[in-house]
């Protein structure tokens, strides 16, 4: 019975171990999104792109290009369990 337990343990043990993996990923692709927003989210007078109309099409696009190619790497490496 003690072995039927720790084999139940150690399999509850692993699902465990998987879900925090596959956070980590998740926060690590959203991380470089967030500082992003920061940064633009801030009150310069002086940042590139605020004098353009495209400026915010471009922050949007080059956050979207960050993750796609990030996840990308990460299923590339075998990191994906999705």
């Amino acid at each position: 019975m003690q072995q039927v337990m720790d084999t139940y343990e150690t399999l509850q043990q692993h699902k465990v171990i998987n879900r925090l993996a596959m956070l980590s990923n998740v926060t690590i692709i959203f991380m470089p999104m967030t500082f992003m927003a920061a940064i633009s989210g801030m009150n310069f007078v002086n940042m590139p792109g605020l004098d353009r109309d495209i400026g915010y099409r471009m922050m949007i696009g080059s956050m979207l290009t960050i993750a796609c190619l990030m996840t990308a790497f990460f299923c590339r490496i075998g990191w994906c369990s999705f």
